[in-house]
């Protein structure tokens, strides 16, 4: 670290510890002088001489040997310093002695009619994205005027400084409480700031979050989806999903928002916090598949349309705080393939859904979610339910079918009683099912086994059959794999069936009668697979005609 001798304005490096030392916060302006610069001319002509010079003689009045100015302590040639320096910057504003605040665009002898409260708001400084941390970080801030006279503290001024920046007051009391904050609502102390160059908009938050990581000038945008990439890497806090994606005309959008523009409206997030198992945290880290959830919990909306859609809540641990309480905040999710998903152009308050939400909430064992949707992903994203396997029963659809057993499990998209293939030509899948929604060790039930075959070379056909429960439980052991399974004990069936065509199958149970149906359907090329089923009770006893319910 580098820091000026107040009294010979001279650069001395220091290792390790350093000596007690004032820094400068400030807005850059013309004729800033570089490290190479001061270096061979501590007293120039330059207008940033005459900055660095009274905040020495300020620091030396207070009996401080030592000053630290951005502009001329960093080699900024130095990409290795500069990454250095820029991830060092909270802890040298955190450790300093004092910081001194230059507000070059306010002068205490102009507007003495206005309080000076309602005048810093005016100020350039609180709209520059390297002085929100330099606002919190410090334990004491000075600010100054043009001239250098005091106009007041960070502790003396707190109450409009948090109106003005949106930061609560107790962290601008004490930055330790910075990390008890959601991500989303630091992330809106910056929403309406600004950083000459792209980079610094994430760069500058670095230490607001606690991270580490390279500097990439000339990656542009790219700066903030790495920063909140690192952020889930040691945060589970699901809030910096939390931001809005404004006037995007977008069906499906990313994880991540471009930049801390889109979190303007969270400065009111509250954090979930310990408020029972709808605002339970998930377990989620980044993949090369995506956004990784384990054990999920999410719910299913009620189907509104027959359309493609969005059918899935994910509930995310912070609320909102409004005048009649706090409303949890939620993404919408489309189902998009195994374990799959993509993020809605939808958001809200979880307290408005609740009305429209099929059941209360269920647990996705392992779950995926696009971190980034590209125009040239729309087409697949449009097409995912293709090759897919519908289940349907005479009515129009399944509204009450209970399951007893499923897999793969990470294919079946619950809200449209369907398996999403994705087209896979190996795919195979199965559905146990009890026709009376009271199940026990004597209950009866049935297997619907599904997928694709290949015959004589041909192309891989789909296939639907019925298993009976004898044929089944020779084959359902664990250790044995799902193609294994499924394949063998369709064969055995098929056997015992004589022949039967697997299209249209029946089978015959102890009190019921169950038949399938294969039916496939192409809309603009795409081939869905619609399984219709269906089940009577046999004469003898006479029972209301079955539904499949999950």
């Amino acid at each position: 670290m580098r820091l000026i001798n107040t009294t010979t304005l001279r650069l001395e490096e220091f290792y390790g510890s350093a000596p007690e030392y004032a820094i400068l916060s400030h807005t850059w302006a013309g004729g800033e002088v570089t490290f190479e610069e001061f270096v061979q001319c501590p007293e120039g002509s330059k207008q940033g001489y005459a900055k660095i010079t009274a905040m020495c003689s300020q620091a030396r009045a207070g009996g401080i040997g030592y000053c630290w100015v951005d502009t001329c302590c960093i080699v900024k040639t130095s990409s290795a310093e500069l990454t250095e320096s820029i991830n060092s910057m909270f802890d040298w504003y955190k450790q300093a002695k004092v910081c001194f605040a230059f507000l070059a665009d306010f002068d205490l002898d102009v507007d003495v009619a206005e309080s000076v409260a309602s005048r810093i708001e005016k100020c350039r400084w609180f709209t520059r994205g390297w002085c929100l941390q330099e606002l919190i970080a410090p334990r004491e801030l000075r600010f100054y005027d043009c001239n250098w006279r005091l106009v007041g503290t960070k502790r003396s001024l707190r109450g409009p400084i948090s109106k003005i920046t949106s930061v609560d007051q107790d962290v601008l009391e004490d930055s330790s409480r910075l990390f008890s904050s959601p991500v989303a609502r630091k992330m809106s102390w910056a929403s309406n700031r600004q950083t000459t160059r792209i980079e610094d908009m994430a760069y500058s938050l670095l230490g607001i979050f606690d991270i580490n990581m390279p500097m990439l000038y000339g990656e542009g945008e790219k700066a903030f989806l790495r920063l909140q990439e690192e952020i889930i890497k040691k945060s589970n806090d699901l809030s910096i999903f939390a931001w809005k994606p404004g006037d995007s005309k977008s069906v499906y959008i990313d994880m991540f928002a471009p930049s801390p523009v889109f979190f303007d409206g969270c400065h009111d997030i509250l954090d979930g916090g310990d408020r029972g198992h709808m605002l339970s945290r998930s377990l989620f880290s980044m993949s090369n598949r995506g956004i990784q959830f384990t054990a999920a919990d999410i719910s299913v909306l009620k189907a509104q349309t027959s359309q493609e859609g969005p059918d899935y809540v994910l509930p995310l641990n912070c609320s909102e705080k409004e005048a009649k309480g706090s409303c949890c905040k939620y993404l919408l999710l489309k189902k998009i393939g195994p374990g799959l998903f993509v993020r809605a152009n939808a958001s809200g308050d979880l307290e408005v859904l609740v009305p429209y939400l099929e059941r209360p909430w269920t647990v996705e064992r392992e779950m995926y979610i696009l971190p980034r949707v590209t125009l040239d992903l729309y087409p697949t994203l449009e097409t995912s339910h293709r090759s897919s396997f519908e289940f349907r029963t005479t009515k129009a659809k399944l509204t009450s079918f209970s399951i007893q057993g499923l897999e793969p499990r990470d294919a079946w998209d619950t809200p449209r009683s369907r398996f999403l293939t994705q087209g896979n030509p190996s795919f195979v899948g199965y559905l146990k099912i009890y026709p009376e929604i009271a199940t026990g060790p004597k209950t009866e039930f049935f297997v619907v086994a599904l997928g694709f075959r290949r015959r004589h070379g041909t192309d891989a056909e789909p296939y639907v059959s019925l298993v009976h429960p004898d044929v089944w439980v020779t084959y359902d052991a664990p250790g044995r794999t799902l193609a294994w399974m499924v394949s063998s004990a369709v064969d055995e069936q098929a056997d015992a069936n004589k022949g039967l065509q697997r299209d249209g199958q029946e089978l015959n149970l102890p009190r019921h009668k169950v038949t399938v149906a294969l039916h496939t359907r192409v809309s603009r090329d795409l081939p869905v697979h619609k399984v219709l089923l269906d089940w009577k009770p046999h004469s003898k006893g006479k029972r209301k005609h079955g539904e499949v319910v999950e």
